[in-house]
């Protein structure tokens, strides 16, 4: 066999090393529950760490130019004897490397090119070109979870529950989902086309699929909205958070005072919609907790250092006048919303009523690099006020209600999400059988089974009915809302006995 001579592996180290030699003024921004630059630190600082003795830090030393002799040895013998030369640019190399060893260590810490770092930075402000879809993941499935309203999408009758097929011609699978992406995001005014299959209907009993169909989509400026608010009844609001971007804590607090003012200074209640909220700012959601919060924590963060840890604290000052309130959450509730949710829990402020949320409680810093790209790392774990871990735990609701009144609900499913908003991938979501009770069959299944009678009727019996008629028709048919009502006008009656 005939080798040709390897050229120096000079060049291939400089590149990876200068690529490790981060400046240490980071830069973070605060993405998808990411912790704020400038956060002050409110703890004590920890102990200094054991000193190695001088043969043990050789040793550590050697061991790490070996590692990276190997990497750089690995590196040159590809870009000088792999069979396909296009493939094996030290660039395209690089960059997948750094993808590898980023992803391989949480969901959330991922290495970001370029062209996804403007993107993940669009989400936030809350501008971008897109179609105006939510998606998740499910293996390796693209299905959208939400449309919002007068985009393209809603404009193509395109539904939740739908799926996506292909875009542009390329089927998706789990390892294409970057490029599907950047397909569906573009230029505004350019097209993209979908194949979708729309979500499956149930006639006289039986489940009918559609036929896949085929959408032409011309994308254009998505304009998110963080915050959307309704006047349920004389004093009670309807708050809704989409995702927590740069100005929802402004937004929200416009709308209390609006409502303040048309109700002599204070509102009689309120609902406060965080369901599907994937996240979003972490100091947005801090924010958000305080305008209910006059005092205490609102959320700690513990990172790789247990022994320090930041807190963010209530303040006295842009408190709104107490009102009942409840706060509606689901499977799809994930981050900064869990903050938000958990921080009124514990400090007895609002009823959480709805679906255990997802339980995404780490803490992602984005780390801007000398190439225009980013690393977007796990830097610490959340807690709330009372010390109680969201980590793949989530906030247990007070009352746990399902989005329908007859629905399955499978209590280990758990819906996942990544800081965003719409067009951008949520993470795996996963559904685990380990009660066999809940595998199999359920009571509706059975031949002869007493039909449901739930809470349906409680805001009719309890004279509700005729403000929920005045509503509009998806507030109107949302069940989890209708009942957060109940249990909001029922808690203010309560307080006035």
């Amino acid at each position: 066999m005939n080798l040709r001579p390897l050229r120096s592996q000079n060049l291939s180290f400089l590149l990876f090393a200068s690529i490790l030699g981060i400046s240490p003024q980071i830069q973070a921004l605060a993405v998808s529950s990411a912790t704020p630059a400038n956060k002050p630190e409110t703890a004590k600082s920890a102990p200094q760490a054991k000193q190695e003795s001088p043969a043990e830090a050789l040793e550590t030393r050697n061991k790490k130019f070996q590692s990276l002799e190997s990497f750089t040895r690995v590196l040159n013998l590809l870009e000088t004897m792999y069979v396909d030369e296009k493939a094996v640019s030290s660039d395209a190399l690089i960059e997948r490397a750094l993808k590898g060893m980023a992803g391989s260590l949480d969901p959330h810490t991922a290495y970001l090119p370029a062209q996804q770092l403007r993107e993940l930075t669009n989400d936030t402000s809350g501008k971008f070109g897109g179609i105006g879809v939510v998606l998740t993941q499910q293996n390796g499935r693209l299905e959208i979870i939400e449309v919002v309203p007068d985009t393209p999408a809603s404009r193509a009758k395109i539904q939740p529950g739908d799926v996506i097929l292909s875009v542009d011609g390329i089927q998706i699978s789990k390892n294409n989902i970057d490029d599907v992406l950047n397909k569906l995001r573009g230029l505004p005014g350019s097209n993209v086309k979908l194949e979708i299959q729309p979500v499956a209907e149930t006639q006289n009993g039986k489940t009918i699929r559609p036929k896949p169909r085929m959408l032409q989509i011309v994308r254009e400026i998505i304009k998110s909205t963080s915050v959307v608010h309704q006047s349920l009844a004389n004093g009670y609001a309807y708050v809704r958070i989409g995702v927590f971007q740069e100005e929802t804590s402004d937004q929200v607090d416009k709308a209390l005072r609006q409502y303040e003012a048309e109700n002599n200074g204070k509102l009689k209640g309120l609902v406060l919609d965080l369901r599907s909220n994937p996240g979003g700012l972490l100091d947005q959601a801090v924010r958000i907790a305080d305008l209910f919060l006059d005092s205490g924590i609102i959320v700690s963060t513990v990172g790789r250092d247990r022994a320090r840890q930041e807190v963010e604290y209530a303040t006295k000052r842009h408190t709104h006048p107490y009102m009942p309130m409840v706060v509606l959450v689901n499977e799809a509730s994930a981050s900064a919303s869990e903050i938000v949710a958990g921080a009124l829990q514990d400090h007895n402020r609002a009823l959480l009523v709805g679906m255990p949320t997802f339980g995404k409680g780490s803490v992602q810093s984005i780390i801007p690099l000398s190439n225009g790209a980013g690393l977007k790392m796990t830097v610490a774990r959340y807690y709330t006020p009372n010390g109680r871990s969201i980590q793949a735990k989530g906030i247990t609701p007070d009352v746990t209600l399902p989005a329908n009144p007859n629905a399955r609900v499978n209590a280990n499913l758990k819906a996942s999400s990544q800081g965003g908003s719409t067009d951008i991938l949520k993470e795996d979501e996963s559904q685990t059988t380990s009660n066999p009770i809940k595998a199999g069959r359920k009571e509706v299944d059975l031949e002869g089974h007493i039909e449901a009678t739930d809470l349906t009727n409680t805001p009719n019996n309890l004279g509700f009915s005729s403000d929920i008629e005045k509503w509009p028709n998806n507030l109107k048919n949302d069940y989890q809302l209708k009942m957060g009502y109940t249990y909001l006008r029922s808690w203010s009656r309560f307080a006035q006995n």
